[in-house]
């Protein structure tokens, strides 16, 4: 969203402004004086932007990402840096909205969205006492005052408490679309994964739930869509969708014309066939939304001097992961220092330089899997990925403000160097989150894209001690956060 018109380049403009026969013989010339009209419109170009820039800056919703806390900061709110922009913005706008409904149950729901990025519900007990609107606890203009005035609070939908209130937060983790065979488990179970339950979850990361309704949620285009294949299913014609529990040992019933869903588990099972030879030859093929324990950043670096920068915004040097939040490490062909992983480390190899001497291109890095050392009796091509150094941004890059790679050429290694690279180069150390840039590139306006772990646990105590410090006076609640993922749901009460 941007407040700024569709305007014509000012070199465009200035140029029709000078006579025709001078353009005319311009042209016929050098085309020096289109090349300084041009160099001028540049200038006046950039003057524009800096002053349209000022009208989006005045709204909360187009201004630069770095004036929101300022803006905030007008109204009485501290901006969490580690939210979303969308969600900074979003709690910037509605902070006095919200701070007149404090302890409402929307201001409650809403601060639980804005916190943390969770579906937030609260619920509280109904009571049978009858409301504060009743006449009889209503306040009088002239008269005898009421008898006997109740000893307890109104609670936030205006009937007498009656317990503590329950706030249920749904987990939301950073997501990726996936799409699985599904491996046959049971007689007519078949699932994602065959040895661990998994998830399915909507596009926002939150999970799905049995007592869900399956007809929003399962076909094309929806969070679900399942794929039937081989055997008798081409017949059947549309399924409905049902969601069950599908444990996969027993043998499980399932209706004529239904496809049953267990969201918690991955699983799927289509109708009870009349003839057990039937299922071994179906199949099912689940497109579905994959959570990912690392999250995707944007921003800009932060500088440390003489050309360092780091990829974390606060300076931090937090080693780079790759989307599953697994803890990247370099290493070398060739060498005999190369690191042994852990379960939860992968190593990113740099390609011997031999391997230049053949004609082919030559791909400088292979990514191999989680937990695996590199062989020697191997190449290292042969052990994992091959990725080219726009292969390589699908992990991390170092852009300009328009978004494109800045530099030519990315050089991994173990340590900075104490010499600059070359103003077409970049040094990266992975292991430590920081890069360094050339003297030509030092004040020059970069912008970073990587991937972190996601930390679930920081989230949930944002969010609880954002809830508690908003309940109404006198009240207390019982947070759970709910999840799919096995001993994930947690239950917080005070």
């Amino acid at each position: 969203m941007t407040t700024r018109p569709s305007m014509r380049a000012a070199a465009e403009r200035l140029w029709e402004l000078v006579p025709g026969w001078t353009r005319a013989r311009d042209e016929a010339a050098s085309g020096l004086l289109r090349g300084l009209v041009d160099t001028l419109g540049v200038g006046l170009d950039a003057a524009r932007d800096d002053a349209l820039r000022l009208l989006d800056d005045m709204f909360v919703d187009t201004c630069d990402p770095r004036l929101v806390p300022l803006i905030a900061d007008l109204v009485g709110v501290s901006i969490d840096p580690a939210i979303p922009i969308a969600r900074q913005r979003h709690q910037a706008k509605y902070a006095l909205h919200l701070r007149r409904r404090k302890g409402t149950v929307a201001q409650l729901e809403t601060l639980g969205w804005q916190t943390t990025g969770f579906r937030t519900r609260v619920r509280e007990a109904p009571s049978a006492q009858r409301t504060v609107r009743d006449p009889s606890r209503s306040a009088r203009v002239s008269g005898a005052p009421p008898p006997a005035i109740g000893a307890t609070a109104a609670d936030i939908s205006g009937r007498i408490p009656a317990g503590k209130l329950e706030i249920l937060l749904d987990v939301a983790w950073p997501v990726r679309r996936a799409q699985a065979e599904l491996t046959r488990v049971g007689p007519d179970v078949h699932a994602v994964d065959p040895a661990r339950p998994v998830g399915l979850r909507r596009a926002d990361g939150s999970p799905i739930f049995l007592r869900d309704d399956p007809g929003a949620l399962v076909g094309r285009g929806l969070a679900i869509e399942i794929d039937l294949i081989g055997a008798d299913l081409a017949r059947l014609g549309p399924l409905t969708p049902r969601f069950m529990s599908l444990p996969g040992g027993a043998p499980v019933y399932v209706p004529d014309r239904t496809i049953a869903i267990d969201p918690e588990r991955g699983r799927v099972a289509g109708p009870t066939a009349p003839m057990p030879g039937i299922r071994a030859y179906r199949r099912y093929r689940l497109h579905f939304w994959e959570p990912l324990g690392g999250e995707a950043v944007r921003g800009a670096p932060a500088p440390q001097g003489d050309g360092v920068f780091t990829f974390a915004g606060d300076g931090g040097l937090d080693p780079l992961t790759d989307p599953q939040g697994v803890r990247l490490r370099v290493g070398f062909e060739g060498e005999r220092s190369t690191p042994v992983p852990t379960a939860r480390e992968r190593l990113l190899i740099v390609r011997e330089q031999g391997y230049a001497r053949r004609r082919e291109r030559v791909i400088p890095f292979v990514l191999l899997p989680p937990g695996r050392a590199l062989r020697d009796d191997a190449p290292a091509a042969d052990q994992g990925l091959l990725l080219d150094e726009p292969g390589l941004s699908s992990l991390f890059s170092i852009e300009d403000r328009w978004g494109w790679d800045r530099f030519r050429d990315l050089r991994l290694v173990p340590e900075l160097g104490r010499e600059p690279p070359p103003d077409d180069t970049v040094e990266v150390d992975v292991e430590r989150g920081r890069f360094r840039v050339g003297p030509a590139h030092e004040r020059e306006p970069l912008r970073v894209r990587y991937h972190r772990p996601y930390d679930v646990a920081a989230v949930k105590r944002r969010g609880e001690d954002a809830l508690r410090r908003s309940l109404p006076l006198g009240r207390s609640a019982t947070l759970v956060f709910r999840d799919t993922a096995p001993g994930s749901t947690e239950v917080s009460s005070t």
